[in-house]
């Protein structure tokens, strides 16, 4: 789908990147699959912020306005933010779609009130995605995935928000329920930015570390367990509401808790273990279970040593010092991962164990939280480049760019500093002069590379030795997308002998495992060879998606769902062919009928 999509729907205020989408599915009569396919989007990374500007610009609405309710890139690795809260990627899930049937009804009934269609009122609240929240707190129902006629998962294949792919509604005209959704109500003014009591020891956590201990504190009021007790969803959303309570006066309630948990244990109980049972043994003993970052520990420790059950100096970090829990924040890992970098530094006393607490200096956490903090992986390093991971995991190859030896020494895995990476990309660019617009037939290396069917190493490797010069720097410093090259000098590299397997990849812009099954199939001459005359009459007979997205301005992907709803197979298809390949004059008169603008301009 190219262009403005001409029929729109008033956008909601919280309502996120790919709710609207749904909804404007449902005025196009289309499901909101199929028109993230034709925009060349897909909804699971429309709903992390990616593609968010094409979107917004199809549907005629500001991205700055909408980006407010839809997740984002947080400032590390696998981090997220929505609403100006830190998610992980496991917080934020789109399948299945989860919803308050109270919620879509009442949507329903503000439009028929207000005059307005209620086929594509009801609109997707984007703190439904996150995983951590279970209960609606205005309804006080659970929010559910499932559609209560069919009994399936409800995707993003249904013709709307409130419809079921079985045609089955998804809205409930009824009062709300009665769960107690303390816990959830919590979390969603923390999202949503609402008035609520402010809460120390929550306030400071993720909303997921948040969520797992007013979850656990709601359990331990259970009473002594040695296990951890397995609950349905709907008691979990009572215990969690328990659990929020217990966290509004931690200091007094808590131990409330802990002495009904030791009174079940029995008078004969001996030890942490004994005395605590799950409490302690799954929750708050192992390294980076207690959610709190220490505080429900030491207060359990401080329990104990009151009543008896250890020394009053046992297990006593000093002043200037902090847990591994601790130190596994500042570093943002995991504890295992952070463990072991801890011991290669030096951090970890000798003879220390699992399970028993340590103390790490806190100076020396920090300054390795610091060191650590300034390197990235190889994925964050190749989009800081402005070049995919292939590209970026060849120059790592060929030594342009090397991981950070710190960090390797340390074992914590392949990283690389920013600094150096920037200082690399400067000394492709030593004086040559700022552009304030890419003159014409010259283009940013990483897109020339790719149109001239030119190796980035081949290139860095003309730079660095004088044969290619480029024309200038524009855009953001630092990145490989910011040096502008000439397209005339770019041809020059390119190789000119287009009748081998590497010529052929380049010269129909495929890849060379696509390029040697077509030479393999006898398709550009006689079988096992390439011919003039072959590759000129296979180009006129076939074109790849790539090449007819270019032809009618839309995505291969587009191009794909297209074609395939008009029935069209391709040609030449995996596994055989690695690449799809559609005959090229049935292929453009599907689409000239529906493209008919694009394909004759």
């Amino acid at each position: 789908m190219s262009g403005a999509i001409a029929l729109r729907v008033p956008s909601v205020s919280k309502e996120p990147a790919h709710g609207l989408l749904a909804r404007t599915a449902t005025r196009l009569r289309l499901t909101p699959a199929t028109l993230a396919a034709d925009l060349g989007l897909e909804i699971s990374a429309l709903a992390r912020g990616e593609g968010l500007d094409r979107f917004a610009t199809a549907i005629g609405i500001d991205a700055v306005t909408l980006s407010r309710s839809t997740a984002s890139r947080g400032s590390r690795p696998g981090q997220l933010t929505l609403m100006g809260e830190t998610l992980g990627r496991g917080d934020l899930s789109v399948s299945p779609r989860r919803r308050c049937p109270r919620c879509l009804a009442e949507d329903r009934s503000a439009a028929r009130a207000g005059g307005l269609a209620e086929r594509y009122a009801a609109w997707h609240r984007p703190w439904w995605d996150a995983t951590m929240v279970l209960s609606c707190p205005i309804h006080r129902s659970l929010l559910v995935g499932a559609c209560d006629a069919c009994g399936e998962q409800v995707d993003w294949r249904s013709p709307s928000v409130d419809v079921c792919r079985c045609g089955a509604p998804l809205w409930l005209e009824h009062d709300g329920g009665s769960l107690r959704c303390d816990g959830d109500a919590y979390l969603l003014a923390r999202l949503e930015g609402g008035a609520r009591e402010a809460v120390p020891l929550l306030d400071a956590l993720t909303l997921a570390r948040a969520a797992a201990v007013m979850g656990r504190l709601g359990q331990c009021g259970l009473g002594f367990a040695t296990s951890r007790p397995t609950v349905a969803a709907a008691d979990l959303v009572g215990l969690t509401a328990d659990g929020f309570h217990t966290a509004l006066t931690v200091e007094t309630s808590f131990p409330s808790v802990l002495d009904d948990v030791v009174a079940g244990a029995g008078g004969d109980a001996v030890g942490l273990m004994a005395s605590y049972g799950w409490t302690y043994r799954s929750w708050l003993a192992p390294p980076g279970g207690d959610h709190s970052g220490g505080i429900l520990r030491d207060a359990l420790l401080r329990h104990a040593a009151g009543r008896g059950i250890i020394a009053t100096d046992e297990l006593q970090a000093s002043e200037n010092a902090v847990t591994l829990g601790e130190a596994s924040d500042m570093l943002g890992m995991g504890h295992e991962r952070t463990r072991r970098i801890a011991t290669r530094a030096g951090l970890v006393p000798t003879g220390s164990r699992r399970g028993v607490n340590f103390a790490i200096d806190r100076d020396a956490a920090q300054e390795l939280a610091r060191r650590l903090g300034s390197l990235v992986d190889g994925r964050t390093a190749a989009m800081l480049l402005g070049i995919g991971r292939s590209q970026f995991r060849s120059l790592v190859a060929v030594g342009f760019v090397a991981p950070d030896e710190e960090a390797g020494r340390l074992g914590s895995g392949a990283l690389y500093d920013v600094e150096r990476l920037v200082a690399w990309v400067a000394s492709l660019a030593v004086g040559v002069p700022d552009l304030s617009r890419t003159p014409a037939s010259c283009l940013p290396l990483p897109t020339a590379c790719r149109n001239f069917s030119v190796s980035l190493i081949d290139v860095c490797h003309a730079i660095s030795s004088g044969t290619l010069t480029p024309i200038g720097v524009r855009g953001e410093k630092g990145r490989l997308t910011s040096i502008v090259v000439s397209c005339r000098e770019m041809k020059a590299l390119r190789d000119p002998d287009p009748l081998t397997v590497g010529g052929v990849a380049r010269s129909l812009t495929i890849h060379p495992e696509a390029a040697s099954a077509l030479v393999r199939a006898g398709l550009l001459g006689p079988a096992g060879t390439v011919t003039d005359q072959g590759l000129v009459d296979f180009t006129s007979a076939n074109a790849t998606p790539r090449d007819l997205a270019g032809e009618f301005g839309t995505s291969p992907r587009s191009v794909v769902a297209r074609l395939r709803r008009a029935e069209i197979a391709p040609k030449l298809s995996p596994p055989a062919f690695r690449q799809l390949f559609y005959d090229r004059t049935t292929a453009r008169a599907a689409l000239l009928v529906d493209l008919p603008s694009a394909g004759r301009s």
